[in-house]
């Protein structure tokens, strides 16, 4: 009987020992949750340093596009023709493609300044009123005022002479020209990269602050 007495103390004692307690398995859980917490928060860090580094690659080429776009679209010259004494100082003279002209009334009366082709007109000019046209076509036009001079080119007239510029283009008719908008898209979208990747290295360092902490 005291044989099988210590079988069974002997049993227990075994049974006892093989099992984990339950705080251990409870703490093993814990720390192996942290472990992917932190894990999770270094892999935020390390995508949002990632994508930072490569927004900041890209700025440098999306900038150097909107400025070669602009290089290569430079804006035109103004020119200035006076209207005084019944007419036009100077009365000729040569633009680029893309220039403007302006006429400025500068006597003490209206004129008008006008293509003799009838393609361009202002509306009647008095004294200080001015007037601008931009010429995108090369070629040579002549201009009078419609009270002093005429279409023949008598009395108050002139003659604008348009030439290509290098690497200009040359069109059938001369419209006010309008500015380009370059590469905005792409820095729109570069923008919105560089925020995605601020806030997943925000939060990972936040993160990571008060796991720390």
């Amino acid at each position: 009987m005291a044989r099988a007495a210590s079988r069974d103390i002997s049993s227990a004692l075994v049974t006892r020992v093989g099992r984990t307690p339950l705080a251990c398995r409870t703490t093993k859980r814990h720390n192996a949750s942290n472990t992917t917490k932190e894990g999770t928060m270094k892999r935020l860090v390390r995508i949002g340093a990632v994508l930072m580094l490569m927004a900041l690659i890209g700025a440098p080429m999306v900038g150097g596009a909107a400025l070669a776009n602009k290089a290569a679209a430079p804006l035109g010259a103004t020119i200035t023709i006076e209207q005084k004494d019944k007419q036009f100082v100077p009365k000729t003279v040569t633009i680029n493609v893309g220039d403007t002209v302006m006429f400025v009334n500068k006597d003490t009366v209206e004129h008008t300044a006008q293509a003799s082709d009838g393609s361009w007109a202002s509306d009647d000019m008095a004294a200080g009123a001015a007037f601008s046209h931009t010429f995108n076509a090369a070629g040579t036009v002549n201009f009078y005022c419609k009270y002093h001079g005429s279409a023949q080119g008598t009395g108050m007239s002139g003659t604008i002479t348009v030439v290509a510029a290098a690497g200009g283009a040359t069109g059938n008719t001369s419209q006010p020209t309008m500015p380009q908008t370059g590469n905005g898209g792409s820095a729109a979208n570069l923008w919105l990269f560089a925020m995605i990747a601020v806030l997943l290295l925000g939060s990972g360092l936040l993160l990571l602050r008060r796991r720390a902490a």
